[in-house]
Order: structure tokens, then sequence, then C-alpha cells
């Protein structure tokens, strides 16, 4: 199944100001793709995968990684994962997949250095009301979908362990919804993976919360 690029570039925009910089960025649930991705927009990143397995491919995607975590997030405690290291952690759309997100985003807090960042993307509470249609746009279309999470909640974890909300909500990617039916035309003929990604920015299909770690005693 071809995958497309645009899906993927959207949660390596934040933060920008990496573009040109060397940094540590720690992408939660990878995939063996993800950092060639990573890599187009930000090219001097040093990127640590983190995921289940390791998957079967037969592209160097995992050669490009300056490391690969093997963890299960229900069950793993995550201590090989180091604290304190992280200019940037991402996880965008695997809280969803897990009975114990909220546990999950506790123990990545503790991974992302003073005055770094984390970024968490995830289905809002509107999928459970979207129509059933190809490529999973109602929330239950996904059977591996096992929880609802609410930015309050999100946040509220990230407030608890010292990190200050930069920005919440709605993802909704501008350029995405200009080009709707450009995306639409790739997604339905060429990728042929569904077509409901098309519509995600435009429904306001996901919600994110980005964060900043304050230093101690801020």
């Amino acid at each position: 199944m071809k995958k497309s690029i645009f899906n993927r570039l959207n949660k390596y925009i934040i933060p920008i100001k990496y573009k040109n910089r060397e940094f540590n960025l720690l992408d939660v649930g990878c995939g063996p793709h993800s950092v060639v991705k990573a890599k187009i927009v930000f090219p001097k990143c040093n990127y640590h995968g983190l995921d289940i397995t390791k998957y079967e491919t037969k592209d160097n995607g995992y050669t490009l990684m300056k490391q690969l975590y093997i963890a299960d997030l229900v069950q793993d405690d995550l201590n090989d994962v180091p604290d304190d290291f992280f200019d940037v952690v991402m996880c965008t759309h695997v809280i969803e997949h897990i009975p114990n997100g909220i546990k999950v985003i506790e123990r990545l807090t503790k991974k992302v250095k003073m005055s770094g960042y984390i970024y968490l993307e995830y289905p809002s509470v509107r999928t459970l009301s979207l129509p059933s249609i190809s490529n999973c746009f109602n929330f239950c279309d996904d059977p591996s979908h096992t929880r609802i999470y609410s930015i309050r909640e999100v946040a509220n974890i990230l407030l608890a362990n010292n990190y200050r909300i930069i920005r919440a909500g709605k993802r909704r990617d501008i350029m995405r919804i200009i080009l709707l039916p450009a995306f639409f035309i790739l997604d339905r003929f060429y990728y042929k993976h569904g077509y409901a990604g098309a519509f995600y920015d435009l429904v306001g299909w996901a919600e994110y919360v980005f964060a900043q770690r304050r230093e101690k005693n801020k």
C-alpha cells in the first residue's frame, strides 16, 4: 500500500524553529517510514524512534535512525528511554490505541529536556458522530481504537508535570483544506487507501496539545 507523504508531514511542523538545527527528536509509534518524512522537514535532527516492534521493510528507514527503542506502551515503564534528553517528543495517533494513554503521557514528560517540547495528537470526540466511510472516518471504524481522550485531560497531565501549554485545539492545516480536492484525488485514485483522510482537517477530526517543559522553579 502506498503511503502519502502528506499524511505524515503534518506532525513535524511543530516546532519549526528546529528546521535547520541539530536536535534530538523522539517519535513515539514511529513505524519504519516516519524517519524519512522527518528528515525532509528537519534534515539535521537526531531521530530516535519508539515502537512496539521492528517491522520488516525493504527501504532503509531504520538505518537513518539514531536509535530505535522497542517497547509495549501498555506494559513498559520506558526506563530504557533516557530522561531529560529530547528537545522534541512527538506522539501522534498512538494513545487512542491504548487504555493507559494518560499514564504514558506522564512517562513521556520525563523524557523531554528543560525548555523542550512535546506534541500530542489523537482523534477528537467529534469522530464518534461522523459517518462510517473509507479509511476510518468514524472513531469506531478502527477496531484497534480503545479510548477517546480530551484536550482537558491531556493538558491537565502536562500542567501537573510542569509544562506550559503553548496551544491546543482542533488540528486544521489551512493548506490541506485549500488543496482538499487534490488530496481527495490522490488518496482515492493514486494512493488507494481510502479518501476520508482528505477531509480530516476540514472537519476537525484530530485534536492536539503542544506544550513546553518549564525550567525548574518557574
